[in-house]
C-alpha cells in the first residue's frame, strides 16, 4: 500500500452516502479528542511499559512490515491536524482510522489496536455502528492496496455489502 493522505476527491461517494444515510443518528455531543485517543493507548499497553510509553507520541524513527513511517518530529502537528479536520461521514471517519495506522503510527506500539478501537468508539457515538476490523486485517497486511484510498473504498464495499463486517451495538 502506498502510504499517503486519502484523496477524498476519488473515494466511491455512493458508497459514502448510502452508508451514511443508512446508519445516520448523528450524536452531536460527540466531540473526536487526541487527549481521549492517547488515553485509550494506555489499555493496550502492557504494565511494564506504560509509564515509558503509553499515552506518548513516539520519538523515534519506527519501521514495520518493511515501512518507514513518518518521522517523529512531526507526529504532534499531523496528530492535532487529524484531530482538527472536521470528519462527518463515514468515509471520513474510516479515513482518519487508515490515515493514522499507516502513515502516521503516532505510538511506539500498539497503533492498530488503539486506532481501531478509538474508531469504533467514534462510529458508535455517531451512527451507534463499530466494524470488525479483525476482518480487514489479512487485506491490510497484504498490502494489496496501491494506495490509502484504494482501502478505504473496499472498506466501503465490505461494510455495505456484507455484515459480518458491522458489529451492530
Amino acid at each position: 500500500m502506498k502510504h499517503n493522505f486519502i484523496n477524498y476527491s476519488k473515494i466511491n461517494k455512493t458508497l459514502d452516502e448510502k452508508l451514511s444515510k443508512v446508519l445516520f443518528v448523528d450524536n452531536k455531543n460527540f466531540k473526536a479528542s487526541e487527549e481521549d485517543f492517547k488515553k485509550l493507548n494506555f489499555e493496550f499497553i502492557p504494565l511494564e511499559y506504560q509509564e515509558q510509553f503509553a499515552g506518548k507520541y513516539r520519538t523515534i524513527p519506527l519501521l514495520a512490515w518493511e515501512v518507514k513511517f513518518i518521522e517523529a518530529y512531526k507526529v504532534p502537528k499531523l496528530m492535532k491536524k487529524m484531530f482538527d479536520k472536521k470528519r462527518e461521514t463515514f468515509a471520513e471517519i474510516l479515513g482518519f482510522c487508515i490515515e493514522t495506522i499507516s502513515i502516521i503510527h503516532p505510538f511506539v506500539d500498539w497503533n492498530r489496536r488503539t486506532t481501531w478501537k478509538y474508531t469504533n468508539i467514534w462510529l458508535k457515538e455517531k451512527w451507534y455502528v463499530q466494524i470488525n476490523w479483525e476482518n480487514f486485517r489479512e487485506d491490510w497486511e497484504k498490502n494489496k492496496y496501491q494506495e490509502n484510498t484504494d482501502f478505504l473504498n473496499f472498506c466501503l464495499e465490505q461494510i455495505y455489502k456484507e455484515d459480518k463486517f458491522k458489529i451492530k451495538t
